[in-house]
């Protein structure tokens, strides 16, 4: 008895009684349209489950991701640790990060407050492992507009930032630090 069709009984004795050429042909044949029938009924059921609600998602890399769900997207607040590490806690839209959410980098820097579209974007803090700290105001995932850098020294540089957080015209004002007026 094929092993394939022992699911159905019958088919499978009507199949043995024929001759072994006939026999090989329409099981071939039943096993295209079984394997045809399955793929489609698979397709149809994964078209109507939605994931809705609150729930954990493990991906084949190694990422999870725990929190709301609504309409097979990550809406609302969850958790996601990424297969190299990093981790983000925050308000997703549509899939993506959007709103207020931190997220640690594996090396320790971190970041905390606006995202838009996946992208730090806003205002925002990004303090690094080393001690450095950018607050202020971000746009496609640099620094741009006002903020202050603050080394680990307390020596800080408040006025205008304009990407990789470079000083776009000296025109902000440099503050010593406690430890370097003591040295």
């Amino acid at each position: 008895m094929d092993p394939h069709l022992g699911t159905f009984p019958i088919l499978s004795y009507v199949i043995s009684r024929l001759p072994s050429f006939s026999r090989i042909k329409l099981t071939f044949k039943f096993r295209v349209l079984l394997k045809q029938t399955v793929d489609k009924v698979c397709e149809i059921v994964k078209k109507q489950l939605v994931v809705e609600g609150f729930g954990t998602f493990t991906g084949s890399e190694g990422e999870t991701y725990c929190g709301s769900w609504s309409s097979d997207r990550k809406q609302g607040y969850g958790q996601k640790r990424y297969a190299n590490e990093d981790f983000y806690e925050g308000l997703w839209k549509r899939n993506v990060q959007e709103g207020e959410g931190r997220y640690v980098w594996v090396n320790g820097n971190e970041y905390y407050e606006e995202w838009r579209n996946k992208v730090i974007c806003g205002r925002g803090t990004l303090i690094w492992a080393n001690g450095n700290r950018y607050e202020g105001q971000w746009e496609n995932g640099v620094p741009k507009g006002q903020g202050v850098f603050t080394w680990p020294d307390g020596s800080c540089y408040v006025g205008c930032w304009n990407k990789d957080l470079k000083v776009h015209q000296l025109d902000g004002t440099f503050y010593r630090g406690i430890i370097s007026l003591l040295l």
